[in-house]
């Protein structure tokens, strides 16, 4: 293989002229195979197909977080008071929900590469979609428990896993951008769903609006999912980011262009060197800390506003502002990861949800709960964009999706714990002062952890399917 070499700023890049860089299962990178053909119509689309994928991960968390994560505060209140269950067991039976959702992300990890993003989100809208029925049906906390385990499954196989592989696969440059625009989607989920859920409960009932949103799940995840997702940028003839295999003359000019764009995602690691780093366990330690404070803050903030004194339209308003405001979150620190290390982007972003929780911690004597929105809100829509993109700059593409279901694992933990850890707070004091204030202090420790998130040495890696 000759090789021509080309310099900038003063680094050598070693270049193969003659390129066969095979698309694989296994392997996400790109064909340039001159032989190939490429359909006219998308020769002529003016539009990259890897923006659809974006449309369609946006449709899916929109759902799937909208109502399987964000609507759930709202119903925490009708469950506990209506069903007699107390508000510590209550929210310890969503906390089994990340509990399982955490175990099972390895696996969909797996099974994304393998079967592809679209058979793995419409399995998981079947499974949604039943569970939602079966919440509707539920008469006891066992049965509640039982079902949330099920939801565990169906909202993991919809979530940011198979989403967020399948927009690293479609691009590389811009991929920052692409991801946080693709997480406005759980922001507007809350956006949305927050005050639909309570005016749905006013007008049916709990029971009917878990059905009702069951069949919202079958209406417009699965055809959504069936439509538009596809495995690899090659089946449609294109690179990642949208460039054409024609459009350079020499075909390595491509790949150096890509290399040089994309130096912090050059190197691919296998989940049994990337556990071994420090990186891997900084990042996360950070997010299971921040986890750990974030799921019962957006859990318990409706039951919190009301208990001092806020009407429950005024709490369930100060929710979806909540959300509405991440999706500005999302943008800004998708963006800022495509122009800094994520790790000063996390650093800010924890940062900022700890300075949020203080002022939620004088929400009292504030007497409005949207001074805490405005910045807590904001900083919440940085960590789930955060948190696969910091992923896919220390450890590469392969193994990303084990690798980030690893991370979830252990982060499940820290946001199953949270919730309830909170609840039994208030259920000894009849206050949520200690869990705030315990919560700030995680924050403040992730904010110093994320700066020790530092990509790995980029000498090459044994590139091993695990």
């Amino acid at each position: 293989m000759r090789l021509l070499r080309f310099a900038r700023n003063d680094c050598t890049l070693k270049v193969a002229t003659e390129i066969q860089y095979l698309e694989t299962e296994q392997h996400s990178g790109f064909v340039l195979n001159p032989k190939s053909k490429i359909p006219n119509n998308l020769m002529a689309q003016r539009i990259f197909y890897g923006w659809y994928i974006v449309a369609a991960g946006f449709v899916c968390l929109w759902i799937s977080v909208g109502i399987g994560f964000y609507s759930f505060p709202v119903f925490f209140v009708e469950l506990s008071e209506n069903l007699g269950w107390g508000r510590g067991w209550t929210t310890a039976a969503i906390s089994v929900t990340f509990i399982v959702g955490g175990l099972v992300s390895p696996i969909v990890g797996r099974l994304v590469p393998k079967y592809g993003a679209r058979n793995v989100v419409l399995a998981g809208s079947l499974i949604t979609s039943g569970a939602f029925v079966l919440l509707g049906l539920m008469q006891t906390l066992w049965q509640f428990y039982l079902i949330c385990l099920a939801l565990a499954v169906g909202l993991s196989c919809t979530g940011t896993i198979p989403t967020s592989y399948a927009v690293s696969d479609w691009f590389h440059k811009r991929r920052g951008t692409a991801m946080g625009i693709m997480m406005v989607g759980v922001g507007l989920g809350g956006l949305v769903f927050v005050p639909l859920t309570r005016k749905l409960i006013d007008a049916f009932g709990w029971r009917i609006t878990f059905v009702i949103y069951a069949v919202f799940v079958s209406l417009v995840l699965l055809p959504s999912a069936a439509a538009v997702f596809r495995r690899r940028p090659a089946e449609l003839g294109v690179l990642p980011d949208g460039e054409l295999r024609g459009e350079t003359k020499d075909p390595s000019e491509a790949l150096v262009r890509k290399d040089i764009a994309s130096t912090r995602y050059a190197v691919d690691w296998a989940l049994r060197d990337a556990i071994r780093t420090r990186a891997f366990w900084v990042i996360a330690g950070a997010f299971i800390l921040a986890t750990f404070g974030q799921s019962p803050i957006l859990v318990h903030q409706v039951a919190y506003f009301q208990d001092i004194g806020i009407s429950p339209e005024k709490a369930a308003q100060a929710l979806g502002l909540c959300a509405f405001l991440g999706i500005a979150g999302k943008l800004f620190f998708g963006a800022m990861a495509d122009r800094f290390p994520s790790r000063y982007a996390m650093a800010l972003c924890f940062g900022l949800q700890a300075g949020g929780t203080v002022i939620l911690l004088c929400t009292p004597a504030l007497g409005s709960p949207f001074w805490f929105v405005i910045i807590w809100g904001f900083a919440m829509g940085g960590i789930i964009t955060l948190e696969p993109l910091i992923i896919a700059e220390c450890f590469g593409i392969k193994s990303y999706g084990v690798i980030l279901g690893t991370v979830y694992i252990l982060t499940a933990f820290g946001g199953s714990a949270g919730a309830p850890f909170a609840g039994f707070i208030f259920d000894v004091n009849r206050s949520y002062t200690l869990a705030w204030g315990i919560f700030i202090a995680t924050y403040a420790v992730s904010a110093g952890l994320s700066l020790l998130a530092i990509p790995p040495a980029t000498q090459l890696r044994p590139n091993h399917a695990l």
